[in-house]
């Protein structure tokens, strides 16, 4: 236990150490036996280590933002952009109902309010958290253009909180990127809510939001550090009961009654205070709301789904083009190179391409399954009013294609699937890290689901460029397409990076769905079949894919010579000729 503990503080503390933890598993499966809770639960290896997880994931999150005040890369295809604070909110419109949230919101707000959604009424479910509200609205209306607030919930047994700014319109429109979006009425505002993620000092922010005095603020910040009020006291030389004073001064400007509950709130009000009193309007995707529009640009949108999830997308082309929806990898996203855009237009094809639940800026969704994602994408179609689609997958989105193709049944002409892959093999995967991780996925869910929060949170475009480039070494012929061109592998780390930019969940479901031996099943489908693969795919043999297709109704299965699991740009545009194309095999 004591080497595994190693590996994960490790991994925390030197962003050059994500392999270690990923190695965990090779140390810890010799200590598992065959029953139901260490496969699930994880027992109590799980109680001992998953605490030890959540502690290293705010300490790599911490040393990241100590290491670099600019972060290189990011979302913005290798630009140099100042670290985005890490926030969330909720969009209200005059009359107090939803115009938007973030997708993790109502799970922040579970305890708090109402059930939340697009379009429902804004409000607290505790009258005294309402009061506080509602105060908070009135001084907005009043000409004060941000406002503290601080909402508590008791169950009886422990007490829950959260802090954040309510802001006006001006304001929320500034902050959320969203003035030339939507057209705010001059009572909208929003709340906006720290994600608990990194917490960092901005003290002078802190007096101009909650008025504490300077001798105040001190205090606060020795005690935020973790000093007692014994020891604090004689640091800023005054008395223990000068002290005692302050801190309920300190209690009363924050409504809080406890010390634990002050150092939180002052963390994560400094963190908060930094983002709705700046100066520039904030571009970074992961606070920028998605609000539909035309979506014919590329520019991400979303549709809401029948349960009120979001589901995210990019709409590439033209709408008099022939629509194609592309389901991605695992660990991918709505991002396309701007040559396969240009090549699919230059075909007379509109690319459509869903983020599913959990990746990128969809809604994850708890129960998902290749068939709930068929359904939701099919709910996509019917809102963009398909009659007639294309359907084609690649790699891990080839199970998921085909679940979108028989629910869409006769209005889908043709379905393609190349490089796909069901299922993770697990010896073959454990010769790269990838694989290894996807291994382990299979023996501890509970260990996965808490290191890819760990590794998401140091996540930073050279780590993911490396993660890449070590796991496709095990297909000689992807590693040196990247090699010989250096911007698909800047590309596939942008979209990495996409994929994981709000939250993990997405991937660890996905990955957990490749671990499932079903074999291929085309009941029900109506479409007609093809299947394309690379004779040099080093993640998906060529005989797996024969074996796999061999006695089912297939239209064509090509294995193609010299490719391998990414695809050249050439064959990627073949196979959107092949896919629309009249002929039959």
């Amino acid at each position: 236990m004591s080497v595994v503990l190693d590996a994960i503080y490790a991994c925390a503390s030197d962003p050059n150490r994500w392999e270690d933890l990923i190695d965990v598993y090779t140390s810890l499966e010799p200590h598992l036996d065959d029953t139901a809770a260490s496969l699930s639960d994880g027992g109590a290896m799980a109680e001992t280590l998953l605490p030890h997880l959540d502690r290293a994931e705010d300490v790599a999150r911490r040393v990241l933002q100590a290491s670099a005040p600019a972060v290189s890369g990011g979302l913005a295809g290798g630009q140099t952009q100042a670290a985005p604070l890490p926030v969330v909110y909720v969009l209200i419109g005059r009359d107090q109902r939803i115009i938007s949230t973030s997708p993790s919101v109502p799970d922040l707000l579970a305890s708090f309010c109402e059930p939340l959604g697009q379009g429902k009424i804004f409000a607290m479910e505790d009258p005294e958290n309402q009061k506080r509200y509602r105060g908070a609205r009135d001084a907005l209306k009043n000409g004060d253009g941000i406002m503290p607030v601080l909402f508590n919930f008791e169950d009886g047994t422990a007490m829950q909180s959260v802090s954040g700014f309510l802001v006006d319109a001006a304001h929320a429109g500034r902050l959320l990127a969203t003035a030339e979006a939507i057209p705010l009425h001059a009572d909208a505002h929003a709340l906006i809510l720290p994600d608990r993620t990194a917490l960092v000092r901005h003290d002078h922010l802190l007096r101009a939001s909650l008025g504490l005095t300077p001798a105040e603020l001190r205090l606060a910040n020795l005690l935020k550090d973790g000093l007692s009020l014994a020891d604090a006291a004689p640091q800023l030389g005054i008395a223990v009961n000068t002290a005692r004073n302050q801190l309920r001064g300190i209690f009363t400007k924050l409504g809080v009654n406890r010390q634990s509950e002050m150092v939180r709130h002052l963390a994560e009000l400094g963190q908060l205070a930094a983002f709705v009193r700046s100066g520039d309007p904030v571009a970074s995707a992961s606070v920028k709301p998605v609000i539909s529009g035309s979506g014919l640009s590329g520019k991400r949108d979303h549709v809401a789904l029948p349960d009120g999830r979001l589901l995210a997308y990019r709409d590439y082309g033209r709408r008099s083009d022939t629509p194609v929806i592309f389901l991605h990898a695992v660990l991918s996203n709505s991002n396309l190179r701007e040559s396969e855009i240009s090549a699919a237009m230059g075909l007379g094809l509109r690319l459509i391409v869903p983020e599913r639940p959990g990746t990128g800026r969809s809604t994850p969704d708890p129960a998902m399954s290749f068939e709930s994602v068929g359904r939701d994408i099919a709910h996509l179609a019917d809102v963009l009013k398909l009659e007639e689609v294309y359907v084609t997958g690649r790699s891990s989105g080839a199970p998921f294609a085909l679940e979108v193709a028989r629910c869409l049944g006769a209005r889908v002409p043709r379905l393609m699937l190349w490089s796909a892959r069901f299922t993770s093999d697990l010896e073959t995967n454990r010769v790269d890290v990838l694989g290894r991780f996807y291994a382990g996925m299979r023996r501890m869910p509970w260990y996965a689901e808490a290191a890819l929060a760990l590794i998401r949170a140091k996540l930073a475009r050279g780590i993911v460029k490396e993660i890449l480039l070590r796991s496709f070494e095990r297909s000689p012929v992807d590693h040196k397409l990247m090699a010989n061109d250096p911007a698909l592998l800047e590309f596939m780390a942008t979209q990495t990076l996409e994929a994981l930019e709000l939250t993990h969940a997405g991937v660890a479901q996905e990955a957990a769905l490749l671990q499932s031996p079903e074999p291929v099943n085309l009941d029900g489908l109506i479409a007609p079949l093809v299947v394309w693969h690379g004779a040099a795919d080093g993640f998906v043999s060529a005989k797996d894919v024969e074996r796999r297709f061999s006695n089912l109704p297939v239209e064509e299965l090509r294995i193609i010579e010299g490719e391998g699991h990414v695809f050249s740009l050439e064959h990627r545009i073949a196979v959107l000729e092949r896919l629309t194309s009249a002929r039959t095999a």
